[in-house]
């Protein structure tokens, strides 16, 4: 590189301008700074006036000599670091020193400058916008300052060297910017792939897309680096939770680039790169600098394609579990099976049931498609021996699945030969794969389940959810025919006790009678003992009967068969005529029985041979069980209801057997020892007659204070009571 060779000293003002072209061009040429540092003061010592002359640069708040003219190394040494500014001074003038050895400025530094010989010294500051940079030192060896020229002079050259610093800082600061910014992109590009979630970073404003991970290519299953504008996120195709597809405005990343909105956790659902749809989660923000300036938009995005399809698996089972169990009757049950089966997860479904000892009974088969039902219809009835080959044979045989997702016409054939309805049917129906799942419970299949789709094939999450449901849908089967055996039993119970109740009361109404025959002294007069003993006949014979009339109200009840006929009934007359037929057997067990009647009639609509049993069952109750004392009937009348308190002073009923009293055949002990007479069924058909008339029965009882039973009746039964409570 040519350098700058300014002329002899002779012809100042000549010298000096060709020195500042000279520079100015150097300056502009080169990019190597400290050449140009050497050159301007090589020309500053031949052009000007002064012996010496050198450059110091600020670097770290402090004046460092970077090039001088014919200054010694002790003379550097001493005078390093001097300035007469500060550092952060701003806009410093000239300062001119006519002899060192007078002058404050120096005192620092004039050993230094006089033992180099120096007297004059002149300090000229390079400044870019106001900024100190450095100085230049024009170093004299005779006292005075040097000429104004000279200074104006070197005050041009200090101009162009700050120029040429700053430019060459200015390149320096932006390569560092620039490799402090590729290494925290490496270090953030790093980071952003070792990232769970998808990441996108788009710029502002455009929404280019400047950085995604690996993570957002396998959710989407293709590349979304083609976005360079917001109006590209378009072709992302994605549709939000009502299921309105998204304007490329709506994406979250567009809405966080457009507007610095911040987004999160919304759902939407895409198309991947194969045509398959799935469900993401994607939060956006935007990206901004210590100023709060938007410098770029972020969007994280996670795949919950299989969390929300466990989530809709599990109410769509929690669901079935409901539908199956909410009933009890085993065609009900066998028909929501077939129902749950087909839809989403199957197009046609046929259900089997296992008939003893070896045979399956086709029970159920439903299409999804209403037009297609009467291609089904073959399978919905028929049976298959469970010796068979036949596919659903083999799986309620060992009580395993069977999944075949190649169906072809020869395999219907096979499974179908030598029956040519049902061959006809599924060749017609032409299913592409057939799952057979067996209901299974306790280890033993009650039967199974084949299901069909028209396209495609189950996998593997199909496959395991249907099997859920055949598990809970056989437990559901299960409990319905063990409910239809428990029902089976109540009524063969039912049955028999009717029966028994009416073989007892025949030869009882005879003995009654030949009783009624001889009291009346027909054939001939009777003794006081033997008469005493006719009596003892007669009340046993009552007894026995009022125990056979309980046994058949409860029969019949059980079975169904008891029928509620209202008529207009006056209250405290049916209460009277109760109490008349009492009065005796309570005076004959030693106690007191109270009546407290309400003055006026008491008129309802109701059955009056029920009431009067009801009123009947729950005196008899209170005599049997209270030992002495008294047992007391109170009547009242409320806005909605009649209700009749029948109190006694035994022996009270424990908190935890107060249900029980109303259960069938259960007997409270009364507390004195003795053995209660009678079935134990006074109270659970008075609290089933009860509520047959719309009203209940109801206890308060205290251990050692006796016990109220309260009868409570509505004016007029509600339309909505059930014929007959179940057992």
């Amino acid at each position: 590189m040519a350098s700058a060779s300014p002329p002899e000293k002779g012809n100042e003002p000549l010298d000096q301008l060709a020195l500042l072209y000279s520079l100015a061009d150097l300056i502009q040429r080169t990019r190597h700074i400290d050449l140009v540092y050497q050159e301007a003061v090589d020309g500053l010592g031949r052009a000007l006036p002064v012996e010496r002359v050198a450059l110091l640069i600020l670097e770290d708040g402090l004046m460092r000599f970077r090039a001088w003219h014919r200054v010694s190394e002790t003379c550097r040494t001493g005078v390093e670091g001097f300035a007469p500014w500060p550092a952060t001074a701003r806009d410093p003038k000239t300062v001119a020193v006519a002899d060192v050895a007078e002058a404050p400025e120096t005192a620092p530094v004039r050993e230094a400058l006089l033992g180099e010989g120096v007297r004059g010294v002149t300090c000229v500051p390079l400044l870019h916008r106001g900024r100190l940079l450095g100085e230049v030192l024009l170093l004299a060896d005779r006292p005075g300052p040097i000429t104004p020229e000279a200074v104006r002079l070197t005050e041009a050259i200090a101009g162009h060297l700050a120029l040429a610093i700053w430019r060459t800082r200015s390149d320096a600061d932006q390569a560092e910017l620039l490799r402090r910014f590729e290494a925290e992109r490496s270090v953030l590009e790093s980071v952003v792939k070792q990232m769970p979630a998808g990441v996108l970073l788009a710029d502002v404003p455009s929404g280019r897309i400047v950085m995604t991970n690996p993570q957002v290519t396998a959710i989407w299953g293709r590349s979304l680096h083609h976005a360079s504008r917001v109006s590209d996120y378009a072709l992302w195709n994605g549709w939000d939770a009502r299921g309105h597809r998204l304007q490329p405005d709506d994406w979250p990343l567009a809405r966080a680039v457009l507007r610095g909105e911040t987004v999160r956790g919304e759902e939407i659902e895409i198309e991947r790169g194969d045509g398959s749809r799935g469900t993401i989660r994607m939060s956006a923000g935007p990206v901004l600098d210590s100023q709060d300036r938007q410098l770029a938009a972020v969007a994280t995005i996670y795949d919950v394609t299989r969390e929300r399809a466990a989530e809709e698996q599990q109410a769509f089972l929690e669901e079935a579990t409901r539908t199956l169990n909410a009933s009890l009757a085993l065609d009900e049950t066998v028909a929501r099976l077939a129902r749950l089966a087909v839809g989403p997860y199957a197009d046609w479904c046929v259900v089997y049931h296992r008939v003893e000892p070896d045979m399956v009974e086709r029970v159920a088969a439903l299409h999804v498609d209403p037009a297609r039902a009467s291609l089904v219809a073959p399978f919905a009835s028929g049976t298959l021996p469970l010796g068979a080959e036949h596919p659903v044979a083999r799986a309620v045989r060992d009580a395993s699945p069977r999944l075949m997702n190649e169906v072809t016409g020869d395999l219907s054939g096979a499974i179908l030969a030598g029956d040519r309805e049902r061959l006809a049917a599924s060749r017609r129906l032409a299913p592409s794969a057939v799952l057979i799942l067996p209901l299974v419970v306790r280890d033993r299949a009650l039967g199974a389940i084949s299901l069909a789709r028209s396209s495609g094939r189950f996998s593997d999450p199909d496959v395991e959810l249907l099997s859920e449901l055949a598990r809970r849908a056989a437990v559901a089967i299960d409990n319905a025919l063990l409910y239809e055996r428990a029902r089976a039993a109540d009524r063969a119970k039912s049955n028999f006790l009717a029966v028994m109740s009416h073989e007892f009361r025949t030869p009882l109404s005879a003995i009654l009678g030949y009783a009624d025959i001889l009291t009346a002294e027909v054939h001939g007069g009777l003794n006081p003992t033997q008469r005493r003993h006719l009596d003892r006949v007669k009340a046993s014979v009552r007894h026995l009967s009022h125990l056979v009339d309980e046994i058949l109200s409860f029969a019949s009840m059980e079975a169904g068969r008891e029928q509620f006929r209202p008529e207009p009934v006056e209250l405290v007359a049916v209460a009277g005529d109760v109490v008349g037929i009492m009065e005796p057997i309570a005076e004959a067990a030693g106690l007191e029985l109270r009546v407290e009647l309400p003055d006026p009639p008491l008129d309802m609509v109701t059955d009056p041979q029920k009431l009067r049993q009801i009123l009947i069952n729950l005196l008899s109750n209170a005599i049997k069980y209270t030992p002495h004392g008294r047992v007391e009937l109170v009547l009242r009348a409320e806005a909605e209801r009649a209700v009749c308190r029948i109190t006694d002073t035994g022996p009270g009923i424990a908190p935890e057997h107060r249900e029980n009293v109303f259960e069938p055949f259960w007997q409270v002990d009364r507390g004195d020892g003795r053995r209660i007479a009678g079935t134990g069924l006074g109270l659970a058909v008075a609290r089933r007659l009860a509520r047959l008339l719309g009203g209940d029965v109801l206890l308060q009882s205290e251990v050692g204070m006796g016990s109220s039973f309260i009868l409570e009746l509505p004016w007029e039964r509600p339309s909505g009571v059930a014929g007959a409570p179940g057992s």
